[in-house]
């Protein structure tokens, strides 16, 4: 992937990825007849009034990114290149220019963006409740998000992309069963200077879970320990596979008999995370423990 300065000979992409990943923004927040075409909007609403950045892969633009010393203001990618790193190699190009602390603001409803920007680094400011940024006939919320920058331009302990890899399960969720009912709720912070992911489980029956998630840089792997109200201790470690976090480990019953354990987290282009957990039968036989799906509450 190549990311640099745009070029006149830009413009035709640009249009094309900002008008399909815009209308899929606006769609995630209920806005869809709000869309305006980077056309109509470029001039009103200064894309070239800072630095604009292009992002190529596959000899082809696939996103870009604008943005001022102060301010990030736009950043799309080709809806048909997601999950490859674009939009996180633009930010951080655009982050590694800026000498100051850096704002943007996101829709309520874009949970992909969210996640992504907290993932490095941003944190949320507060709610803003009014108009639809260029199109002031449409009214919409949206989240003000700040990144402090660091002191003396150190990257943060647990910054590296490796650290980061998990943050995708990062916020508040519902967690539903294969069935559709909701199972329990979850919530997974990032804790200990961003290093651990803490995560909280609960269900209606009393039943609780914690576990703490965290990169082990010196053997390059994730770890997890779980523990809960029935007594389980599940040690697993793994890393991502094809996008995927896949933690694998094994408990032994009091007989000595051991099962294998393996879990899947996926997340989803809408913002939820497919956790599909996997264990061993009496037979050696891998079944399905738990597929469930979390929502952002």
């Amino acid at each position: 992937m190549n990311v640099r300065p745009y070029a006149p000979g830009d413009w035709e992409r640009l249009c094309v990825i900002h008008d399909a990943a815009r209308l899929y923004e606006l769609q995630a927040a209920g806005l869809t007849d709000a869309f305006l075409s980077l056309a109509m909007t470029a001039e009103n609403e200064g894309l070239f009034n800072g630095r604009v950045y292009v992002a190529e892969l596959y000899g082809k633009v696939q996103g870009f990114v604008a943005f001022t010393q102060a301010e990030l203001t736009w950043l799309y990618v080709d809806p048909g290149q997601l999950r490859q790193g674009i939009g996180r190699q633009l930010l951080r190009a655009a982050i590694a220019a800026c000498d100051g602390n850096l704002t943007t603001e996101v829709l309520v409803g874009n949970e992909a963006a969210l996640a992504l920007y907290l993932g490095e680094g941003f944190t949320i400011l507060r709610r803003a409740d009014g108009k639809l940024a260029g199109h002031e006939a449409f009214a919409a919320s949206g989240y003000v998000l700040q990144r402090v920058a660091s002191e003396q331009g150190a990257a943060p302990p647990c910054s590296s992309p490796e650290h980061r890899a998990f943050d995708f399960w990062i916020g508040e969720w519902n967690v539903a069963g294969a069935d559709g009912k909701l199972a329990g709720t979850n919530s997974i912070q990032r804790e200990l200077g961003g290093c651990v992911l803490h995560e909280r489980y609960a269900t209606a029956r009393g039943y609780v879970g914690e576990s703490f998630n965290v990169y082990d840089a010196s053997r390059q792997l994730w770890h997890q320990t779980w523990v809960d109200s029935a007594g389980l201790l599940l040690v697993l470690e793994g890393g991502v596979r094809a996008g995927n976090m896949v933690l694998e480990g094994q408990t032994m019953d009091p007989g000595g008999k051991s099962t294998k354990h393996r879990i899947t987290w996926t997340p989803g282009a809408d913002g939820s995370v497919r956790q599909f957990w996997e264990t061993t039968d009496a037979n050696g036989e891998w079944v399905v423990a738990f597929d469930g799906r979390y929502t952002r509450r």
